[in-house]
C-alpha cells in the first residue's frame, strides 16, 4: 500500500525554535503512516544547507522580507501549487495565521485540505479585515480545522462568528518529552561560559522572539524589583533585540540580565535543566499556548505568565503549575517571581503538577495519532 503524502506548510524552518515552527518539525518526525514533506521559508541562506540534515523532505523559498508582518514568500504559493498539480502530495496540511497558506488552499481542487489555527490576527488594525475575509472563505473550504484547546476557540470570536464546529478537532500542541528528557552532550564551553555569569544566582529564564506581543519590555522592568540574588536568561532575537539592550542599559540591569541567540537544542534543554522559574510574559492572544512553557514543565520548572485567557491557561494552571500576573504589570510580575524564589518548596510542588500535567496531556506520541486520525477521515 501506498504511503500517503502530506504537505506541511510553515512560515520557517527550524532553528530557530519558535512555538509554531517546533510543532510543525515535530509533525514531520513522528508520522508513522504517512510521509511528511515541508514547504516552508527562510532569510537566511545557511537554513540552505541546514535542510539537507532533517529527516524528511524539505522544500525551500526564500523570504524577500516583511510587509505588515506578513512574510514576502510568494514561492510558498507557486511551488506549492505546482506540487499539488503535479499530484507530489495527498493532502495539504496548513498552519494558519499565514496568508500564502489560505491562498494556496483558495486554489487548491486536487487534494483534500485542513488548517491548524494557531491564533487569531489581533495586532494588525487594518490589514486584518481583509485578511479576516481570506481566513474565512479558507476556513469554509477545508475538510477540517485543528484547534489545539477549546480554550483557543472559546477566546475566538472570530471563529465563533463562523459556525464551523463541525468541521472542528480539538488537538493539543504537543510536546517531544521523550527527546527532552535524553541525554545530550554538550560543549563544556557554554557550559563554563554560564556558570561563570550565574555563579549562585536563581535563574529566571525566557525563550522567544524580540517581538511586541511576548512583553519582554515589562519583564525587563520587572528585574528592578525581583531579588538581587536572581539573574534573567533571555534566549532570542527579533526586531526588538535592540530596544531590549537599551531598556537593559537604561536601568543599569547589565548584572542581572544575560541575553543569549542562535542556541543550538541540546544548549536550550541545558537551560530548562539548570533554571529555577520559567516565564512567558506574553500581552496579547497571539501568544495562543507557549509551548516554551511546556518544554520547561518537562524539566519540573514552575512557570509564571500573564492571564490571556486562551490556550496558554490551558497549559499553565494558576496556583497549580503557575502562577499569573497581570497584563502590562512589571510590578506585579516582579512579586510573582519574588514569591517563587522565597519560597522553594511551593516552586517545587507546582513544578511537579506541570510535569504530570504536560505527561498527562501533551505527549506528542499521543498527539501524532489523533492527527493521523484526521487525516485518515479526509482522504
Amino acid at each position: 500500500m501506498e504511503i500517503k503524502k502530506v504537505l506541511q506548510i510553515s512560515k520557517f524552518l527550524t532553528p530557530p525554535y519558535g512555538g509554531i515552527e517546533n510543532h510543525v518539525e515535530s509533525l514531520c518526525k513522528y508520522f508513522k503512516s504517512y510521509k511528511p514533506i515541508l514547504l516552508t521559508s527562510t532569510k537566511k541562506q545557511d537554513s540552505f544547507e541546514i535542510k539537507n540534515l532533517k529527516s524528511y523532505e524539505v522544500n525551500l523559498v526564500r523570504s524577500y522580507g516583511k510587509f505588515l508582518s506578513v512574510e514576502l514568500s510568494p514561492n510558498i504559493y507557486f511551488k506549492g501549487n505546482k506540487m499539488i498539480a503535479d499530484g507530489k502530495v495527498d493532502i495539504v496540511h496548513g498552519h494558519l495565521p499565514n496568508p500564502w497558506v489560505n491562498l494556496l488552499i483558495q486554489s487548491n481542487t486536487n487534494c483534500p485540505s485542513l488548517v491548524t489555527w494557531h491564533s487569531d490576527v489581533i495586532r494588525q488594525k487594518f490589514s486584518k479585515y481583509f485578511y479576516n475575509f481570506l481566513q474565512k472563505t479558507t476556513l469554509k473550504k477545508v475538510d477540517r480545522i485543528i484547534v489545539p484547546s477549546e480554550a483557543h476557540y472559546n477566546s475566538s470570536n472570530f471563529l465563533q462568528s463562523l459556525k464551523i464546529e463541525n468541521k472542528i478537532s480539538f488537538i493539543p500542541i504537543g510536546i517531544e518529552i521523550d527527546n527532552l528528557k535524553k541525554e545530550e552532550e554538550i560543549d563544556n564551553e557554554f557550559i563554563e561560559t554560564i556558570k561563570s555569569k550565574i555563579s549562585n544566582k536563581k535563574v529566571i529564564l525566557t525563550i522567544g522572539r524580540h517581538v511586541y506581543y511576548k512583553g519582554y519590555e515589562y519583564l525587563i522592568k520587572s528585574l528592578k524589583s525581583v531579588d538581587k540574588d536572581a539573574i534573567l536568561i533571555m534566549v532570542g532575537e527579533g526586531p526588538l533585540t535592540k530596544k531590549l539592550k537599551y531598556l537593559v542599559k537604561t536601568y543599569s540591569l547589565e548584572s542581572k540580565v544575560l541575553m543569549l541567540k542562535n542556541l543550538k537544542r541540546n544548549q536550550l534543554k541545558y537551560l530548562y535543566k539548570i533554571c529555577d522559574i520559567f516565564t512567558l510574559p506574553s500581552i496579547e492572544r497571539t501568544e495562543a499556548f507557549g509551548i516554551v512553557s511546556a518544554e520547561a514543565m518537562v524539566f519540573k520548572k514552575p512557570t509564571v505568565v500573564c492571564d490571556l485567557k486562551n490556550g496558554v491557561n490551558d497549559l499553565n494552571k494558576n496556583e497549580y503549575n503557575s502562577l499569573y500576573a497581570k497584563l502590562r504589570t512589571p510590578d506585579d510580575l516582579s512579586d510573582k517571581l519574588n514569591y517563587l524564589i522565597k519560597n522553594e518548596d511551593y516552586a517545587k510542588k507546582l513544578g511537579e503538577n506541570g510535569y504530570k500535567h504536560v505527561n498527562d496531556n501533551y505527549d506528542f506520541n499521543k498527539v501524532a495519532v489523533e492527527i493521523e486520525k484526521v487525516y485518515c477521515s479526509i482522504l
